[in-house]
């Protein structure tokens, strides 16, 4: 993703990318984008902010916040070098995601959707040594903050939600593991309910190349 050299120099007039942005080489990415933009042109990046809340069984909730704990932890120590990236940039949000001034318009727009809903492991960032990076958010960006409940909740029965974290770029295993599905399980069972509700949080970039 950092390497489009089959792109020209100002060959692009709009340019999106969705969760891969976090598994990317921040730095080397930007240049690329500033390189290959047409004066002008429109740069949309959205990422996950940290994972779903599950909003409507508080059992449920409980033990979903511990995989979160297990997932993200034992991802970046294990997984891939990517997916720590990933991992790093989820959590952090995009404010770690800087737009270089020179490249970009004054009033890059960084909209947080669902902030009340942002499901953030508990120790993931008072653990040592896990690198989160800083917040490089330009003095004149525009900050907005959006609640939109509805268009970002979702029912998932307990096999599409496997399914879903099947798909991850770290997935884990082990016995610790399946008991918090298990428990996903029974606080279904004990609350008779066939699906979990959860809220999905995102940020939004938007900018312009300058011309």
């Amino acid at each position: 993703m950092e390497d489009q050299s089959w792109l020209g120099d100002g060959s692009v007039d709009m340019l999106t990318i969705f969760s891969a942005i976090g598994y990317a080489e921040l730095d080397k990415l930007m240049q690329e984008i500033s390189r290959v933009l047409n004066p002008g042109a429109t740069f949309v990046a959205v990422n996950y902010n940290g994972c779903p809340a599950i909003v409507n069984n508080a059992a449920a909730a409980v033990a979903w916040r511990e995989f979160m704990n297990v997932w993200v932890t034992r991802g970046i120590r294990e997984g891939s070098e990517a997916a720590k990236r990933g991992f790093r940039v989820s959590w952090a949000g995009h404010d770690c995601i800087g737009l270089p001034r020179e490249t970009f318009e004054d009033g890059v727009i960084r909209l947080k959707i669902n902030e009340a809903y942002r499901l953030e492991a508990e120790q993931v960032k008072r653990l040592s040594g896990l690198g989160f990076p800083g917040s490089r958010v330009l003095d004149t960006d525009v900050m907005i903050e959006e609640e939109n409940f509805e268009e970002w909740t979702r029912d998932y029965t307990l096999a599409e939600l496997k399914g879903f974290v099947s798909t991850l770029a770290y997935v884990p295993q082990g016995h610790d593991i399946e008991r918090l599905w298990l428990r996903n399980e029974q606080a279904m069972n004990a609350s008779q309910q066939n699906t979990l509700t959860l809220v999905w949080t995102a940020h939004i970039i938007l900018a312009t190349r300058r011309k």
